[in-house]
């Protein structure tokens, strides 16, 4: 695992178990309203059930897999392409015309609104403006 080069202005979307939007901001609903100063996320500020992370256009797997090198050791880490419980595939026009690129990602050991394990289908459409 890589360990990304985290800024401390960084916007992201942490999404729970259940696929929502962990602690969403009340002016921007897409995003996590807390901002962290480093690679490391307490449940403070994404909250106990974290599942994904989405940042800066690609979106990071909350599993099982643990940091074993870096300032944290032993924490759950956001892993990019654990493709044993998320995959994931680009689509560009013409497949959408006129509805630009996006992201289909397939998350497996989700939980329903029940609590019961499910799999989820996530499309992911970025835009800058």
């Amino acid at each position: 695992m890589k360990e990304i080069n985290w800024k401390p202005d960084f916007r992201f979307t942490a999404f729970t178990m259940n696929m929502e939007v962990s602690c969403p901001d009340s002016a921007c609903p897409y995003f996590t309203i807390n901002k962290s100063k480093q690679n490391a996320l307490s449940y403070l500020d994404v909250g106990e059930d974290l599942r994904a992370i989405a940042l800066s256009g690609r979106i990071y797997d909350v599993g099982f897999r643990r940091t074993v090198s870096g300032k944290v050791i032993g924490a759950r880490a956001a892993v990019l392409d654990q493709k044993d419980i998320h995959v994931w595939e680009r689509r560009r026009e013409p497949v959408a015309k006129g509805a630009g690129n996006y992201d289909l990602h397939y998350f497996r050991e989700c939980l329903d609104s029940d609590g019961k394990e499910c799999s989820v289908l996530l499309m992911y459409w970025g835009l800058h403006i």
